[in-house]
């Protein structure tokens, strides 16, 4: 059986042809073409019989041996990602060849830094002399709160050369005896990319220590969870958004079962969901639902149970307390807190 598949750009430079890994089950992950080719979307050959082009079948981002010749040893040409026009016509007009990087695209030095964690007692100039031991500060500002004009607990420090933000970056900082955090600022796009994952798929006896192995060649991992018993899916948690988002767009696999990975539903949204199925939040629900992790995944949690019930007795004896006043009607028995049955 065919182990690798040869891929090329260029129908007509055969010698420049890559050879891909083949999966067990003898398809082909598109996650391991565009490591090769970015912006791969598919392949395509060459039909020996018609030497017309035929498309080779992609589903969930996984590609298929063609129905009669296989894999064998044909060339496959990657498929690229459509163009738009005004991007086409930029790479024609280009001198290089390639898309001209824009000014939006353009990186000109590190920039700022943001300084969390510093003393609410720390000033402006206090700031810039500590951070002027490193090297020439170009601009420094604690930020503040514009009412009552005293500190956030956070500023901004810029410096001249760019090798004395780095060497910023890389050290620890103490600033009138508290530890301080300096790192460059994340995007306000990053900030709203889901860093938690959903991991479907897994395989019987996998444990989090597996998953965390696999998963942290992507990136540093903040929580790795696998609900017990195993119930064939967990959760990760990356540190950067980015990060996570780059995982969810490729193919995983782990002791040889393709995973299902996608980011988590946030607890909001599920809590919302179980609310429109008519569940009674707060009476006992939202901390039934929290307790599926402490309860081993069950989804049952004893205090709970214990809130939700003691409320449901608060509930049948308050319709005689909110009454005109008579102490001596009765209610069935075993009524829900909504049904129940007057006498």
């Amino acid at each position: 059986m065919t182990q690798y598949v040869r891929v090329t750009e260029d129908e007509s430079c055969p010698e420049q042809a890559i050879e891909l890994p083949l999966e067990p089950d003898g398809s082909l992950l598109l996650s391991n073409i565009q490591g090769q080719f970015p912006g791969a979307c598919g392949l395509r050959y060459r039909s020996p019989d018609t030497q017309s082009l035929r498309a080779v079948r992609l589903a969930e981002n996984v590609l298929f041996p063609p129905f009669d010749e296989g894999w064998g040893n044909l060339l496959f040409m990657v498929v690229p990602t459509k163009i738009d026009t005004a991007s086409k016509r930029k790479i024609e007009e280009s001198p290089t060849g390639k898309e001209p990087e824009t000014k939006m695209t353009k990186v000109e030095g590190i920039g700022d830094l943001i300084v969390l964690g510093l003393p609410f007692r720390t000033t402006e100039p206090e700031m810039k002399e500590y951070f002027g031991q490193f090297g020439e500060v170009d601009y420094c500002e604690v930020k503040c709160d514009p009412v009552s004009k005293k500190s956030r607990g956070f500023g901004f420090v810029r410096f001249v050369n760019d090798e004395d933000a780095k060497n910023v970056l890389s050290s620890s900082h103490k600033i009138q005896n508290r530890l301080c955090e300096v790192r460059l600022p994340r995007p306000k796009e990053e900030l709203n990319i889901p860093k938690k994952l959903f991991v479907g798929r897994i395989p019987d006896g996998a444990a989090e220590k597996e998953l965390q192995e696999y998963f942290s060649q992507f990136g540093e991992l903040t929580d790795v969870y696998i609900p017990k018993p195993n119930r064939n899916f967990g959760f990760v948690t990356f540190a950067s958004g980015e990060i996570a988002k780059s995982v969810v767009s490729q193919n995983h696999r782990l002791h040889d079962s393709l995973l299902n990975v996608s980011f988590a539903e946030p607890k909001a949204n599920s809590m919302r969901g179980a609310a429109a199925s008519g569940y009674p939040m707060g009476m006992g629900y939202d901390m039934w639902y929290s307790g599926s992790r402490q309860g081993g995944g069950s989804g049952y949690n004893a205090n709970a149970a214990s809130a939700y019930n003691m409320m449901s007795m608060m509930g049948q004896g308050m319709p005689g307390m909110m009454g005109s006043g008579t102490t001596n009607k009765t209610w069935s028995r075993g009524a829900s807190p909504g049904s129940m049955a007057r006498k």
